[in-house]
């Protein structure tokens, strides 16, 4: 009698193919977890992106109990739920389940997070590091000439150079201490759990990667092709985890480094403060600069990059707190009103009355010269603290300040929201958006170039005149704009307020420090793009940074009231000096020196006397260029020049064209190698002691500065 064969297991098989989901668990954790061991993803060490690692903990957290829920509800559904509606039953009963052991675990969960939070790794913004290779903006000559310049000095000796400085200025032990520690700590110091962040990180893969991997092997199993339990699955699984690792450790290492798409972003405009008395904080924020990922790290004014612009009418006292909140890493800090005439307790002292971690002063700026209201004039405010002005503007203590007169006024120029601040600087950005600051001997230059804090921002404008007040905020980068048309731009305004007539430029040159006013017309191209352009510097790949904003004609107005004067504003008389002095910029020993020396707080440089005129003289046979600022009162550019005689005994060499652009007042100028320049001011007003500079920031901070003091006749 043949007999048919029995099914001993008739049960149906439990859905989902929980063997293959738990091997697929494992192999995925041990994977990334050696995987983020040999190689950690930079996206993580920084302290930004905190929620993905504290979703990572919730992953680790959440597994177990989802784990336990799929087993239980598969081995209930295949005893006890034949039929079309087991796969629904399962379904509520692994929600249920799931539910009940995570509210069971959940002060774990909790335990987790708080941990998590409180060994978060924060970036070091008060780190430096150190440099003496060649600067992507000098040409091949420029670089032979520079190293040969340096006489075999290299990273460690500028170190020792910039440290001896410190010394010397007045920071302390703490301040030693933090610029030489490392900008991400280590995760393998003692106290910072790397084992647990791996894990950790490898779960939070797994919490993306584990749906669709199941969605594969569910629609798989529909079609016959794989079969729960057997080794051709468990074989297809661990390809799909090896893949999904891949591909998750990618995104995730990656998931920082925004592609900046071009004009993709609107210009940002900091906001304004117009009062008498105006209180800014100091303070560390997380700033959105790049359009992805996690927030930049920056010390600021008020939270803000750039920080709130101050404008005011000239003539009037304005009391400005500034309240250090910064972290205590950042020491010291100082406040200098760029171009104001200021007294010299309020001018930004760079190593004496120093507002100090959780202290605050009061700064009042007069706003008059020579016992009149001081000219309308784009200013700005920054920190000043010798030896480390380059990392703190670096890190972001930058803001403009604007004052307003009634000549400025009177002028029929563009004003209200078609007078614009574009404020221009380069960073270079790490894989977690973060700035590390390295301090270049030659000058510290960006990669990513920034307007008003943004990277390729796009403004919409009308079809009329605009005025664009353009700050050069850089380190060390100088810019020569233009405009993609090919179309002149018409320059109104250097750093010291309006020029004595309008000068029509198709490029303009701005040095770290330089400002231009500039009235654009876009009459007559409405539906048009314009790009503003740096054409000093080309291209990089993936991020075109040359192209610094688009302007986009997209509304018609039906007039435009406002026009640019044949005549602007005269220049003051300047009597003819009754004193010369010379300056001669060098490179010795690894350091910027001004008549072979570097700055001392207790020397004095020069000492003009009130009411006199000087002219000084400066020679430049180092090799960089050098844009000089000097504070404390506005000066005549007399004369252009090459540098003859030698090194050691320059003198005055064929002249050279002033520019119509230069035929104003001004107070930074480029002092390009092997050439000089001769200006002369006349010292009004102030007593006391001010400073002058290179404002190419890292020549200053090591230690191209000079002191003078003006006395009584």
């Amino acid at each position: 009698m043949d007999h048919a064969p029995v099914d001993l297991d008739h049960r149906p098989r439990a859905a989902g193919g929980f063997g293959t989901i738990t091997l697929a668990a494992l192999l995925l954790t041990v994977a990334v977890t050696a995987w983020w061991w040999v190689v950690p993803p930079d996206v993580l060490i920084g302290g930004a992106p905190r929620d993905l690692r504290q979703l990572g903990a919730g992953a680790l957290i959440a597994l177990p109990p989802a784990t336990v829920a799929v087993a239980g509800a598969a081995w209930w559904a295949g005893r006890h739920a034949p039929g079309p509606w087991r796969l629904w039953r399962q379904a509520a009963l692994t929600a249920g389940l799931f539910a009940a052991l995570l509210l069971l675990t959940a002060p774990l969960h909790g335990g987790v997070r708080a941990a998590l939070r409180a060994t978060a790794v924060e970036p070091n913004l008060a780190a430096v590091r150190y440099d003496t290779s060649c600067l992507p903006i000098f040409s091949d000559a420029q670089c032979r000439q520079a190293q040969d310049a340096l006489a075999g000095a290299d990273a460690g000796t500028v170190a020792r150079a910039h440290h001896e400085m410190l010394a010397r200025t007045g920071h302390s032990v703490a301040d030693h201490a933090a610029m030489s520690a490392p900008f991400y700590a280590s995760l393998d110091e003692p106290g910072r759990p790397a084992a647990a962040y791996a894990v950790q990180d490898a779960f939070l893969v797994l919490l993306v990667a584990l749906p669709p991997m199941l969605l594969v092997l569910f629609l798989a199993r529909r079609r016959g092709t794989l079969r729960p339990g057997r080794g051709r699955t468990r074989w297809v699984a661990v390809a799909g985890v090896i893949v999904l690792v891949v591909a998750g450790n990618v995104a995730l290492s990656r998931a920082a480094t925004a592609a900046v798409v071009p004009f993709s972003t609107a210009l940002n405009i900091p906001p304004v403060l117009t009062d008498a008395t105006i209180t800014i904080q100091m303070r560390q924020a997380g700033v959105q600069i790049m359009p992805t990922g996690p927030a930049t790290q920056m010390w600021t004014y008020n939270g803000l990059f750039p920080g709130p612009i101050i404008r005011r009418p000239s003539g009037q006292a304005t009391r400005i707190t500034f309240q250090n909140n910064l972290p205590a890493a950042a020491g010291q800090v100082t406040i200098h009103q760029h171009g104001g005439h200021s007294r010299p307790t309020e001018d930004g002292q760079p190593n004496t009355q120093l507002i100090g971690p959780n202290a605050q002063r009061t700064y009042v700026y007069d706003n008059v010269e020579a016992g009149a209201p001081e000219r309308a004039v784009t200013q700005w405010y920054h920190d000043h603290r010798m030896d480390v002005t380059g990392r703190n503007i670096w890190n972001g203590l930058v803001g403009m300040l604007i004052l307003d007169d009634a000549v400025d006024s009177a002028l029929p120029l563009p004003r209200d929201q078609f007078d614009v601040p574009l404020i221009i600087a380069d960073r270079t950005f790490d894989a977690n958006n973060q700035i590390p600051y390295d301090f270049r001997l030659f000058g510290t230059v960006g990669n990513t170039w920034l307007v008003n804090g943004r990277p390729q921002p796009f403004f919409d404008v009308a079809d009329r005149r605009y005025r664009f007040r353009i700050l050069n905020a850089a380190n060390r980068r100088p810019m020569t704009l233009a405009l993609s048309n090919g179309a002149a731009m018409t320059q109104i305004g250097t750093e010291s307020g309006l020029l004595p007539a309008p000068v029509p430029r198709t490029s303009i040159t701005l040095q770290p420090a330089e400002r231009a006013e500039v009235v654009v017309d876009f009459n007559g191209l409405l539906g048009q793009n314009l790009v503003l352009l740096d054409t000093a510097t080309s291209g990089t790949n993936g991020n075109p940074p040359r192209e610094l904003i688009q302007f986009r004609v997209d509304r018609d107005v039906p007039t435009d009231p406002s026009a640019v004067p044949a005549t602007l504003r005269p220049v003051p008389p300047l009597p003819a000096p009754t004193r010369d002095r010379q300056f001669v910029l060098r490179l010795q020993n690894g350091r910027w020196t001004i008549n072979n020396q570097t700055f001392d707080p207790d020397r004095i440089d020069a000492d003009p006397v009130r009411g006199t005129t000087e002219r000084w003289t400066f020679f430049n046979v180092s090799p960089s260029p050098h844009a000089i600022h000097l504070h404390d009162v506005d000066w005549r550019l007399l004369s252009r020049f090459r540098v003859a005689g030698t090194n050691g005994n320059p003198t005055v060499g064929a002249a050279l064209p002033v520019p119509p652009a230069e035929a104003g007042l001004k107070e930074t100028f480029l002092v390009p190698q092997g050439q000089g320049i001769s200006v002369a001011t006349t010292f009004n007003d102030n007593l006391g002691e001010y400073v002058f500079h290179c404002h190419m920031l890292e020549h200053e901070d090591l230690a191209m500065m000079g002191r003078f003091v003006v006395r009584a006749a």
